[in-house]
């Protein structure tokens, strides 16, 4: 869970570092963005910080497989952190075995498509956007 106002204060690694990362992680992402509502800052031909963090955050949630939310006062926290709960305590697992093998290390997206019963409510399913295929191993020689 990361609760942040989304915005970059000198991080030590940049946006596109920090996205390859968690494409590669095996984390599911919830942010909570607490951020300006009425962000006046930017200008003419620059998207105001709060508007920017806001599409960091979705963008980290959705490579993920998370959500990103965002409150409008302190007062909604709570009842987003228990949503966040329920949705983490009820979540599965899926997997399964690519028709390609090749073991090269390249990006591999996926998606996943669900066909529930009419009488079954609203399904909602939030996945990863893929994976990376893992790199063929070098063999060893023994000499």
């Amino acid at each position: 869970l990361l609760i942040s106002d989304g915005e970059d204060n000198v991080s030590k690694y940049g946006l596109n570092k920090v996205v390859d990362t968690l494409r590669e992680s095996k984390v599911t992402l919830y942010a909570i963005g607490l951020l300006e509502e009425n962000d006046q800052r930017g200008g003419l031909f620059k998207k105001p910080p709060s508007k920017k963090a806001k599409e960091v955050l979705q963008k980290f949630a959705e490579i993920t497989g998370g959500q990103a939310y965002f409150p409008k006062s302190l007062d909604e926290v709570e009842e987003l952190v228990k949503d966040i709960a329920h949705e983490i305590r009820n979540h599965y697992t899926v997997s399964y075995t690519p028709s390609n093998r090749k073991l090269d290390g390249s990006w591999r997206e996926i998606r996943v498509k669900v066909n529930p019963p009419k009488t079954t409510p609203k399904v909602t399913v939030h996945t990863k956007q893929g994976y990376f295929a893992p790199n063929a191993q070098p063999v060893s020689s023994n000499r």
